[in-house]
């Protein structure tokens, strides 16, 4: 995997205490990914405390949510599927 700087060690904070399943370091399944997420069924289907919702699914809504995408991007990160269960997070 590759290394985490300050904004995307935030971003799985957040994502982490939103409920997001993020994969440990030794799953990983790309050495080009900072970390990976679960799109196995895993993810909430609500939204947090803040009013935000982070959420994706590759067959019913690939491109994330709003509120998913703009984490990332105002964190120079994106989200890529690895496969149907796996999201990587990668340097925008």
């Amino acid at each position: 995997m590759a290394q985490l700087n300050r904004k995307a060690l935030a971003v799985r904070q957040t994502l982490q205490a939103a409920g997001i399943p993020i994969l440990r370091p030794e799953c990983h399944f790309s050495d080009n990914s900072l970390f990976e997420i679960s799109g196995e069924g895993d993810m909430p289907l609500k939204y947090t405390d803040d009013g935000k919702w982070y959420y994706a699914d590759y067959y019913e809504m690939y491109w994330g949510t709003d509120d998913l995408n703009e984490l990332l991007q105002d964190n120079d990160l994106m989200f890529e599927w690895i496969n149907p269960g796996v999201m990587g997070v990668y340097h925008a």
